[in-house]
């Protein structure tokens, strides 16, 4: 998966909804297979939101794409560069490295990880 910018070391990594493509767990070959545990429909688009082992996923689709809840689908990277970012939980010494505050009053969100093994188009 190419990044938008080189980086040294474990990195976690940014894949926004409209990155990523769903294919039918049987049809899929090598993406991250999960379960369809909600779909929103918004009109021009839908959003589903996969379970993983581990969290879910939040994937934008076309609106006409048949979903429904407890389908199983595999998760590919359809986009042409992500965002990469030094891994906060450390590196192989497990020390995690220095991340500067935005502001005096950023606190950051608690993150869950979540590791994917996806297959680039």
């Amino acid at each position: 998966m190419p990044l938008s910018r080189p980086q040294l070391g474990d990195v976690d990594v940014l894949l926004r909804p409209e990155q990523l493509r769903l294919t039918r767990a049987p049809d899929g070959d090598g993406g991250a297979v999960g379960t369809v545990d909600l779909v929103e429909y918004y009109g021009h688009d839908a959003m589903a939101v996969v379970g993983l082992d581990g969290g879910q996923l939040r994937v934008r689709c076309e609106p006409d794409v048949p979903l429904r809840r407890g389908d199983r689908v595999a998760v590919h990277f359809a986009g042409s560069t992500a965002a990469g970012f030094p891994a906060l939980d450390g590196g192989a010494d497990g020390t995690a490295p220095a991340v500067p505050a935005r502001s005096d009053e950023a606190q950051p969100r608690p993150r869950r990880p979540v590791a994917v093994p996806l297959a680039a188009d």
